[in-house]
C-alpha cells in the first residue's frame, strides 16, 4: 500500500491508500488551509483529477506569473489547456496524471491547493509541468507534498526505472531555489522559444533544395524507416525539444513506427518526391513528428507544435550540412500552411548551430527567458526525500 510520513511547518501527517489510482486520505491538521476565521472542520487530501475539476481548478490555481506563451497579455496557460490535461488523465490507458491536493470543508465546494502534471511519454520515460499552488497557501511545503505523492504512486504504478524531467524558466528564482533543494536533479539542458506566422507564403521557398519536399511515411515502408534511424544516430541530435513533452523521448525505430502508424511522421527529401512510387529522391535531409495543434490566446487561429529533426550532419558531426536544416524548417512551414495552419512555435535546443538555421529560415526568438532542463530517476529522488 502507499503510505508516507512527512512534516510540514511541523504538522506531520501520513498518507494511506484508500482507492486504488484515484485518491489518498491524508490524516493531516492544516489550520492554514482553512480560510481565516472558518469554524468548519475541513481535511486535506490528494487524488487524480476527475470530471467537474475544470472550473474550479482553473479558479483557484491559475496564476498570471507564469509562463504566458510568448505574450504578456496571453495569460496562465492552464486556463486552456486543463481541459486536454483532463481528458488525457481519464483515457484509457491514461496518458497523463493530473495530481491534486485539495481542501474539503463540509457542506462546501473542495477547494484545489496545489497540482501537478504528469505526461507518461513512454512507458519509462515522463514530463512534469503545470506546478500549481493556491495563492494564499504559497510557501506551505504543499508543492514538495504533493511531488512526493505523486511520486509514491508512480513508482508503485510504473516502476523504479523511470526517468522524468520539467522545465523551469531562467527568471523563476522560487522555483530554481525549490529544485536546488531536491536531491537527484541534475540541469541537463536549456531551451529557447521560437516561432513564426504562417501568412506568407510566397517568401518560404527553400533556397538551397528548391525541389525539397515532405512525404508521409507509411509504417510499412522499412526503407524509408531505415533512413530516418540512420539520420537520427547522429550524436548531433540529442531528444528533440520542439514540444517539451518530446525531452524524455528517446527516438529510436519504434518511435517512428508508432509515429507512421498514427500518420504524423514526415521526411523531407532534398530532391522531392515521387509520386508513382511514393519515394523520395535525393537526401533525407530532416523529418518531422506531427504534434498537437492547439490555439494558443496571442496568436490568430491554429498553432502546431512539431518534433523536427532538421538537417543533415556534417562530417564531424559540428552542426548541420550548410542549407539543410532551414531548408527543412521552410519546407516544413509550407507543408502546414498547407494544412491550415497559420503559425508554428516550440522550444529548441539553445545551441547556436541549431538556432541559427531558425532565424535564416524567418523564426524569432519569442521570449528573452530561457527554459532549464532538469532530469531524474523517480525512485532514487524519493528515497530522498
Amino acid at each position: 500500500s502507499l503510505s508516507h510520513t512527512h512534516t510540514t511547518h511541523n504538522l506531520p501527517h501520513t498518507l494511506s491508500h484508500t482507492q486504488m489510482d484515484r485518491e489518498w486520505t491524508l490524516d493531516v491538521d492544516v489550520p492554514q488551509a482553512l480560510p481565516a476565521g472558518s469554524s468548519k472542520a475541513g481535511r486535506v487530501y490528494a487524488r487524480l483529477a476527475r470530471q467537474g475539476d475544470e472550473a474550479v481548478v482553473i479558479e483557484k490555481l491559475s496564476d498570471s506569473s507564469v509562463i504566458k506563451m510568448g505574450d504578456k497579455n496571453s495569460g496562465d496557460f492552464l486556463a486552456w489547456a486543463f481541459k486536454d490535461m483532463l481528458q488525457a488523465s481519464l483515457a484509457t490507458p491514461p496518458t497523463k496524471f493530473v495530481f491534486l491536493l485539495v481542501l474539503a470543508v463540509e457542506g462546501e465546494p473542495e477547494e484545489p491547493l496545489c497540482m501537478w502534471c504528469v505526461s507518461q511519454a513512454t512507458p519509462t520515460e515522463q514530463f512534469w509541468s503545470a506546478l500549481r499552488t493556491n495563492m494564499r497557501l504559497r510557501r506551505c511545503g504543499l508543492a514538495r507534498m504533493l511531488f512526493k505523492i505523486a511520486l509514491q504512486f508512480l513508482v508503485q504504478r510504473c516502476g523504479s526505472g523511470v526517468t522524468s524531467r520539467y522545465t523551469v524558466t531562467s527568471s523563476n528564482e522560487p522555483m530554481l531555489k525549490w529544485t536546488a533543494g531536491i536531491k537527484g536533479m541534475t540541469h541537463v539542458e536549456d531551451l529557447v522559444r521560437y516561432g513564426c506566422a504562417a501568412d506568407n507564403k510566397a517568401e518560404w521557398r527553400p533556397k538551397t533544395f528548391p525541389d525539397a519536399q515532405m512525404l508521409s511515411i507509411d509504417p510499412s515502408d522499412t526503407a524509408s524507416l531505415d533512413a530516418a534511424v540512420q539520420l537520427m544516430s547522429s550524436p548531433l541530435f540529442p531528444p528533440t525539444a520542439e514540444n517539451p513533452e518530446f525531452l524524455v523521448v528517446r527516438i529510436d525505430r519504434q518511435y517512428f513506427i508508432d509515429a507512421a502508424t498514427a500518420g504524423r511522421l514526415l521526411l523531407c527529401w532534398s530532391g522531392g518526391v515521387d509520386n508513382d512510387t511514393h519515394t523520395g529522391k535525393g537526401k533525407l535531409i530532416g523529418l518531422a513528428c506531427l504534434g498537437n495543434v492547439i490555439e494558443v490566446p496571442h496568436r490568430p487561429g491554429k498553432t502546431q507544435f512539431t518534433a523536427l529533426i532538421v538537417g543533415l550532419p556534417n562530417a564531424d558531426n559540428t552542426g548541420y550540412e550548410p542549407g539543410t536544416a532551414e531548408t527543412v524548417h521552410e519546407v516544413m512551414r509550407n507543408l502546414l500552411y498547407e494544412r491550415g495552419i497559420t503559425s508554428i512555435g516550440g522550444y529548441h535546443y539553445r545551441q547556436q548551430w541549431h538556432t541559427e538555421p531558425l532565424e535564416r529560415a524567418g523564426y524569432a526568438r519569442e521570449t528573452s527567458t530561457h527554459m532549464h532542463v532538469f532530469q531524474w530517476n523517480n525512485a532514487e529522488v524519493l528515497a530522498t526525500l
